[in-house]
């Protein structure tokens, strides 16, 4: 394997606590190595993660921060016990230094008690490289996100009232937050007069 290409991916596995905070990056070469990255400090759970395309030792992750809301017990009653308010928000993982950052949160953009809604789909954008799109089945959205600003803002929306079905009278397995997404993106062959183009614009709200 050319030491030029290194290969490499990340999977995110239970630390001693059980919790899913550890995050394994292993680049492929005559021998793999396998750096060992821990956010418990700061995070509670993660649940999703994609490499960002522009520096591979980031990664954005859906994710609880281990500071939350307190909730009195009557909110977890009338929502049924554990289903809501345990929603993940988009942070940016630096795995240099170990450190994450909250990016964006789909329950402050639905004016939201943190943890209401939760992130179910992570994937950059192929043409912009400060555009990630998130998806959320609780709040039947996906969004398109610049995350040059802090938080990220909003660039474009879309409803998606479909997932709204999956909400009967009985709880589906994977509760109001739903299972992963796969979100994909079409290829699309660009002249360089029309690359050019591209990367002179910018992508504002």
């Amino acid at each position: 394997i050319s030491y030029f290409t290194c290969p490499s991916f990340a999977i995110v596995s239970l630390d001693n606590q059980g919790q899913y905070t550890t995050i394994h990056r292993v680049a492929l070469r005559e021998e793999p190595e396998v750096d060992t990255h821990s956010l418990a400090p700061s995070l509670a759970d993660i649940s999703l993660i994609e490499f960002d395309p522009n520096d591979r030792l980031v990664v954005w992750a859906a994710a609880r921060s281990r500071v939350m809301p307190k909730l009195c017990k009557g909110f977890f009653t009338v929502r049924s016990g554990p289903y809501a308010g345990y929603g993940h928000g988009l942070f940016r993982v630096d795995l240099r230094n170990d450190t994450s950052s909250l990016v964006w949160s789909p329950s402050h953009a639905e004016f939201m008690t943190e943890g209401l809604h939760s992130i179910n789909g992570i994937m950059p954008d192929k043409t912009h490289e400060h555009v990630v799109w998130v998806s959320s089945s609780s709040a039947c959205k996906v969004w398109a996100l610049d995350v040059r600003y802090k938080p990220a803002k909003v660039v474009v929306s879309w409803s998606l009232p479909s997932l709204c079905d999956d909400f009967g009278s009985h709880m589906a397995v994977t509760g109001i937050y739903g299972g992963g997404v796969l979100m994909g993106q079409p290829i699309t062959s660009y002249s360089s007069n029309d690359q050019n183009a591209d990367s002179s614009q910018t992508i504002q709200q």
